[in-house]
């Protein structure tokens, strides 16, 4: 895995809020994990390392794919992946400075085998009166913002408790839905590997769910992401909370 530090601001101004990227460039073959990794693995994490009065704000997740492997399904991510950070500057910066923001990271990459790797990275910024955009990587955190889970208050969200647990969310556009898939945010709520039978409706989206080990799925709300296709071939991912209830 290559890991790199890079910002949609080519430079910024004295109090900015502004947007970074780890950007995560993996081998063909070779995969790493989303925040709840599923069966196995473990989540990317970030330790910062800012000047005096700068704020980093949560990694941002990128919806996952579903990982196969052998009896096992993981979640996570393979190729390039872009993770968001939200970056708050304090108002006492001085114009004609630079900055230096730095992090290290741990990370699982895993094939057949698995390997625990570690890193530092660091991006240098200037300070302007005025800040301006980087041409190169602007769009794409534009773009990867924009490919983040939404949250759509139009969503209405259900679980009932069973021997499988059902799953159900109406949707802002729920015509031509295909390939949909439920990602739960608690590594225990659901046995991954289980099918989880989704059906398109009219309304939405439903999903049968078996219960992981530790949990009781439809005793209280749950919380993640469903991803899908639509017709066009793009794709969406939603993240909501489902309250119990049919």
């Amino acid at each position: 895995v290559e890991m790199e530090l890079v910002s949609a601001r080519a430079s910024i101004a004295p109090g900015e809020h502004f947007t970074v990227l780890l950007r995560e460039k993996i081998i063909e073959g070779w995969h790493t994990y989303w925040r709840n990794p599923g069966d196995s693995g473990e989540p990317t994490t970030i330790t910062w390392h800012l000047p005096a009065g700068f704020r980093a704000g949560d990694l941002q997740w990128p919806a996952p794919e579903r990982l196969p492997f052998d009896t096992l399904v993981n979640y996570g991510y393979s190729g390039e992946v872009f993770y968001p950070i939200a970056i708050d500057a304090p108002r006492n910066l001085r114009a004609g400075q630079s900055v230096t923001l730095s992090a290290d990271l741990n990370w699982l990459v895993c094939s057949n085998v698995c390997i625990p790797e570690q890193g530092s990275v660091a991006l240098m910024i200037p300070v302007a009166t005025r800040g301006a955009d980087d041409p190169q990587w602007a769009p794409r955190a534009a773009a990867a913002m924009d490919a983040l889970p939404k949250r759509d208050g139009r969503i209405q969200a259900h679980i009932t408790a069973g021997a499988l647990a059902h799953l159900s969310l109406t949707l802002p556009d729920p015509h031509d839905v295909r390939d949909a898939h439920f990602f739960p945010y608690d590594r225990d709520a659901v046995e991954n590997a289980a099918p989880q039978d989704a059906s398109a409706g009219a309304q939405g989206v439903s999903f049968t769910l078996r219960p992981g080990s530790a949990s009781n799925l439809g005793a209280g709300p749950l919380e993640g992401v469903v991803t899908l296709e639509r017709a066009d071939g793009g794709r969406a991912a939603y993240e909501f909370v489902a309250q119990p209830g049919p």
